[in-house]
């Protein structure tokens, strides 16, 4: 990720209208592909002197913003302020850094994108979850995924799920993987005999994949593309399964690396680790998200996460920390079916 740096020198006088012009413009740059968020800092000394600072995934994607047809009603908002035209520059990531450092609030700024162009199609993902064994599943990934910003859910379940299931009447039924969907989120419910009914799913994907739950198999885990990073998300026992050894910092990054996946490992404290080794921790959940169910919701959100423009890694600890700040408000009579609902509280709070 980088960061974009100007200093944003403007007519004297002008600073009111100016921050009302930025209300405006900065949900431009924010719905934009690859953008972690945008903000704009006055400055203490000089109220006619300001600082932008936007997050992107590369100076490339940067340059497609600029030439999109979104653009040039940012410059038709912000430039006639500018005296002078502000140099803009990009910083990578800080050298000062530690690895493994926490994920803050700040950071879910800009979660969920969308564009002024975008149609159901744009964040659209594919789910396959839920069997007449497990039926819940289906629909705990479902509201996750909507929650954190699927525009369209297609959804396979292995086997007819029982009447009265609660899955939200958005999704729509499908058993083959549509290549416009931009995310696929697979394992919840399909039962431990999945893989070769999973293997025939995923034949054909080439965008990422949340692998979770009975898709945590090394069987399922080598179907990967060489050209794409998938998110595998163990609990500890999965993540025996998977290598034979218990979750700590050595033994996730060792199984990031191997396996050419961002590894997600869930646990009091949450470590979200890349294939070159750098990490992140995640320190939000509590004892509250120990209940059936929870996991589910959460590769929902990861889900999500991808399918709004989100890099894989990105996704994962943005949306284990959304998670976790959404298990701080259950109640002791809650469970995982309403963790959705306070995950769209906490996005709707973001400043």
């Amino acid at each position: 990720m980088i960061l974009e740096h100007a200093v944003l020198r403007i007519r004297t006088g002008s600073a009111h209208e100016f921050e009302a012009a930025l209300r405006e413009a900065l949900p431009l740059i924010e719905s934009a592909p690859g953008c972690h968020g945008a903000e704009v800092r006055p400055q203490v000394e000089n109220p006619d002197t300001y600082l932008l600072l936007v997050r992107w995934d590369s100076v490339e994607v940067h340059m497609e913003f600029r030439a999109s047809d979104v653009f040039p009603r940012w410059k038709e908002l912000t430039h006639h302020f500018y005296d002078p035209f502000p140099e803009v520059t990009h910083f990578a990531e800080p050298v000062s850094r530690a690895s493994g450092v926490g994920v803050s609030d700040d950071e879910l700024r800009g979660f969920v994108r969308r564009a002024p162009r975008d149609n159901k199609w744009s964040h659209a993902v594919q789910i396959f979850a839920g069997s007449p064994s497990m039926p819940g599943a289906a629909g705990l990934v479902v509201r996750g995924a909507m929650a954190g910003g699927a525009s369209m859910v297609r959804l396979a379940t292995r086997g007819n799920l029982p009447s009265g299931v609660g899955v939200p009447v958005e999704a729509v039924y499908a058993d083959h993987f549509d290549d416009r969907c931009v995310a696929v989120a697979a394992g919840p419910g399909l039962g431990s005999d999945c893989d070769e009914w999973l293997a025939e799913k995923l034949l054909t994907v080439a965008v990422p994949v949340v692998l979770d739950a009975d898709a945590l198999r090394p069987s399922v885990v080598a179907l990967r593309p060489a050209d794409q990073t998938w998110i595998l998300t163990p609990h500890a026992g999965e993540f025996a399964r998977l290598t034979g050894n218990t979750p700590t910092l050595e033994s996730v990054r060792a199984l990031a690396a191997s396996s050419g996946c961002v590894v997600l490992a869930k646990g009091p404290e949450t470590i979200v680790a890349r294939t070159d080794g750098d990490y992140r921790v995640v320190t939000s959940g509590t004892a509250q998200l120990a209940t059936a169910g929870s996991g589910d919701v959460l590769t929902g959100l990861i889900v999500g996460a991808l399918a709004s423009g989100h890099e894989p890694w990105t996704a994962a600890y943005l949306a284990a920390h959304l998670h976790g700040l959404a298990g701080q408000r259950l109640t002791p009579h809650e469970g995982a079916g309403v963790l959705a609902d306070h995950v769209r509280e906490i996005l709707s709070e973001l400043p």
